[in-house]
């Protein structure tokens, strides 16, 4: 009786899996096919010219602005331990 009700409750958790796949998948078909908007297909004056990218790689900026947030996280939450903080 027990390998009955075990079964039953597998074969429904692959139902209920075959049907939260189906709709994801539905989902992402219908999100796909939304159009882009006119506005965002000519972004080029938006992009930064190559003078400023030389010197943010130059000065690797991307790295320092990635420890800077990790050192502002980790102090948030040295500061919410009651003996430390």
């Amino acid at each position: 009786m027990w390998d009955g009700i075990t079964w039953f409750f597998d074969e429904l958790l692959i139902i209920i899996s075959n049907i939260w796949n189906a709709f994801l998948s539905s989902f992402a078909f219908i999100i796909e096919s939304i159009p882009v908007p006119s506005f965002l297909l000519n972004l080029t004056p938006f992009v930064i010219p190559e003078s400023i990218s030389f010197f943010a790689q130059a000065f690797q900026i991307q790295f320092g602005i990635s420890i800077v947030v990790s050192a502002y996280t980790l102090r948030f939450f040295i500061r919410r331990l009651p003996i430390v903080g």
